[in-house]
């Protein structure tokens, strides 16, 4: 997508917690053990990809976030859906984006598509901009928690996420990059720039790719104004476009990103529009998206 458009768009819904205790209670004790399909809607205008899903028996509609690494509900939604659900204040610990008070919720299923996750802890957070700034009603964000408890596909040109995968499913992409070993709830990786080591996340809920303007990367010299709101309502980017180029990130991925002056280096759904991504524990590859082709006509 074109990042000349101009509207209030979702840059990064990131719950990046620190959290001192319950760490593994994050972690669903059911997931797919086989594949199980669900359907992912990209918002036109912003990118954002949105799933359908079931929260102890109430619909919602989620965020589907690589770079947040909780899955979070929205206190209205739980508030209305689940007003005799018992919520758990929590203490944060070390750095975190979040202000106001998360409390947590105990997930006794959460069903998207084909797939059913089971017994985890979610977080609970007022997020008032969350769907102004979408363009459309959301109930909550997927984080990683969620999305990386099993292998995962997602195919944002498909409009797809798949779960439970076999270890089979790495023959098709291309060389793995590593994620970061001391944080399973993010996909953190390092790339290169002119030999310099380049750290970035994989944010699916970022509506373009974004760099640092200190990386190095070459720029157009062509402003992109863009208005972008996060979790806390903050907004006023001023980036300006970079030229088309590939990033090493296990195996070549070509990113036309926006230079930001902030330390903002992600891979956003521009770019996952173009690519199919694999999540797995240790490490992510991609390969690139080729549309499926239409039935041709018998003759």
């Amino acid at each position: 997508m074109e990042t000349k458009i101009i509207r209030p768009a979702l840059l990064a819904l990131t719950v990046a917690l620190n959290l001192a205790t319950r760490g593994d209670s994050f972690m669903p004790r059911q997931a797919p053990v086989a594949p199980a399909a669900a359907k992912v809607v990209v918002q036109p205008g912003n990118n954002m990809p949105v799933v359908a899903a079931t929260l102890n028996g109430r619909p919602c509609t989620l965020l589907f976030d690589t770079g947040a690494t909780h899955t979070t509900f929205d206190t209205a939604f739980i508030q209305k859906a689940l007003p005799a659900a018992k919520l758990e204040p929590v203490v944060l610990a070390g750095q975190t984006n979040v202000e106001g008070q998360p409390q947590l919720l105990h997930a006794d299923t959460l069903t998207i598509g084909e797939a059913t996750f089971g017994d985890f802890d979610a977080m609970v957070l007022a997020m008032p901009h969350l769907s102004a700034s979408i363009g459309t009603s959301i109930d909550g964000v997927l984080g990683m928690n969620v999305i990386g408890a099993t292998r995962t596909v997602l195919s944002l040109g498909a409009g797809e996420v798949r779960f439970g995968l076999p270890i089979e499913t790495r023959g098709d992409f291309g060389t793995p990059a590593r994620r970061n070993p001391r944080d399973p709830f993010r996909i953190d990786l390092v790339a290169e720039i002119d030999g310099k080591a380049l750290p970035l996340f994989v944010d699916s809920a970022a509506s373009f790719t974004f760099l640092e303007r200190s990386s190095g990367w070459k720029s157009t010299g062509e402003a992109a104004p863009l208005a972008a709101i996060d979790i806390n309502g903050n907004s006023d980017l001023q980036p300006v476009r970079g030229e088309t180029g590939a990033l090493t990130l296990g195996t070549p991925v070509t990113i036309a990103p926006l230079l930001v002056p902030a330390p903002l280096n992600r891979i956003g759904a521009d770019t996952l529009l173009r690519y199919d991504l694999l999540i797995e524990p240790r490490a992510v590859a991609f390969r690139s998206y080729v549309p499926a082709q239409p039935p041709q006509p018998q003759p």
